[in-house]
């Protein structure tokens, strides 16, 4: 660039624009499926209780495995098998009502190569009683025929569809896929006269990876929207702090550490992680707490601190109390720090193991904050409509309001 104009650019779009790392899709358990032992303890208790007669078929993927550890491991998934996650379900027990208005518009961000069928729409909400709400608009959708050959193509679009729609039904509803860096995309999203009210995003990648130009510039678009009244709603990934990278033998575990996922770290979303627990059908509930899959989740919720966003100053008091909570227990890495005084995430959580979904005329399990994200855009849906209905705004960036009541409407965990 010019030197004169080096002062006033901080970010060319669409000359080179190399794919970031992305994490891996939700993760998906077949509901007609026996045919590895997670995915049969995982069904539903039913199934569960039947395992003692399925044991003998799995003798030659077991292997080494004895008994006594695949009791331990059925004990350990009991629980979350008796957690299956259905629209109904979730308006129990998070106290939901009343739906959308076509007034109201969501967008459902979608990129990976994600499409979905529209049909598994239909079924999902013919199946669970819930108003036929087709999606209204698809932007640059792949070909939905890929839906019939892999449902890894399928599912995350399913996913964020089906749940977003569950709460918010009615509300004029947008897919839009990508294939743009996050930032370029949220620009052409601003560049719509009237851009949708609510964003859920259920991607991500290390924000290690980000130039410093594309945080700053995603941070000024998301500023813009919010103050036109759309609220951005960020999944903060399935892999804990150390992010997705550690799960293959491919990268040193002495390099494990604090790796913020983006964009959820971005102070100017609101960062959505899962939880476990309280969700139960069919046995007394159990505490909700953070999702981990040592205690038998599908997912170990995303969060942690940025590697470059300070906090805000709205959300220190809430990372002090944090910290003086916890400190004792918190493990620092020697590679890869955290900064205390860093933007924390997520911002909330919400339920996110064995939701059940439809991906190609079939019902499915799937786990991940890719559910927990679009169940809270929803809901922000919901308000939102309540709003407009009454002549006010829509609601906007959400995280001053959230911090400033303290979380005096939610639970702590």
């Amino acid at each position: 660039l010019p030197d004169h104009l080096i002062d006033y650019i901080h970010t060319v779009f669409d000359i080179a624009d190399f794919p970031l790392p992305d994490t891996p899709g939700p993760l998906i358990l077949s509901s007609n499926q026996n045919d590895n032992l997670d995915q049969l303890i995982d069904l539903s208790v039913n199934e569960v209780n039947q395992l003692d007669a399925y044991i003998p078929n799995f003798s030659k993927q077991l292997k080494d495995k004895t008994n006594e550890i695949i009791r331990s491991d059925y004990n350990r998934r009991l629980v979350a098998a008796t957690q299956i996650i259905t629209p109904s379900n979730l308006r129990s027990v998070y106290g939901i009502t009343g739906y959308g208005s076509t007034k109201a518009s969501q967008l459902v961000y979608g990129s990976s190569s994600q499409t979905f069928l529209p049909s598994d729409i239909t079924a999902f909400e013919s199946k669970n009683k819930l108003p036929l709400t087709p999606v209204s608009y698809t932007i640059n959708a792949p070909n939905n025929t890929v839906c019939k050959k892999s449902i890894i193509t399928c599912a995350e679009a399913s996913l964020d569809l089906e749940y977003i729609l569950a709460i918010s039904n009615n509300v004029t509803t947008t897919y839009w896929y990508s294939t743009k860096s996050y930032t370029a995309w949220l620009i052409s999203v601003g560049n719509q006269s009237n851009p949708q009210q609510v964003i859920t995003i259920s991607y991500g990648s290390y924000e290690i990876y980000v130039s410093q130009s594309q945080l700053y510039s995603f941070n000024v678009e998301a500023i813009k929207l919010g103050l036109r009244g759309v609220s951005i709603v960020v999944a903060t990934g399935d892999d804990g702090v150390t992010g997705f990278l550690w799960e293959s033998t491919n990268y040193n575990l002495s390099q494990c550490g604090y790796y913020a996922m983006w964009p959820a770290s971005s102070p100017y979303v609101t960062a959505i992680g899962g939880t476990m627990g309280g969700m139960e059908t069919v046995a007394a509930k159990t505490p909700e707490v953070a999702s981990q899959s040592n205690l038998g989740a599908g997912i170990t919720t995303g969060g942690g601190f940025s590697n470059n966003y300070t906090a805000l100053s709205f959300m220190i008091n809430a990372q002090t109390n944090y910290f003086s909570t916890v400190a004792s227990t918190i493990i620092q890495s020697k590679y890869q720090p955290y900064v205390a005084t860093n933007r924390g995430y997520p911002d909330l959580s919400l339920a996110a193991n064995n939701y059940q979904v439809y991906i190609n005329g079939n019902l499915y399990y799937v786990s991940g904050t890719s559910a927990s994200a679009p169940v809270f855009a929803g809901l922000v849906s919901l308000v939102n409509s309540y709003r407009i209905a009454r002549n006010m705004s829509t609601l906007g960036y959400l995280n001053p309001s959230i911090y400033s009541n303290n979380g005096g409407y939610t639970r702590d965990i």
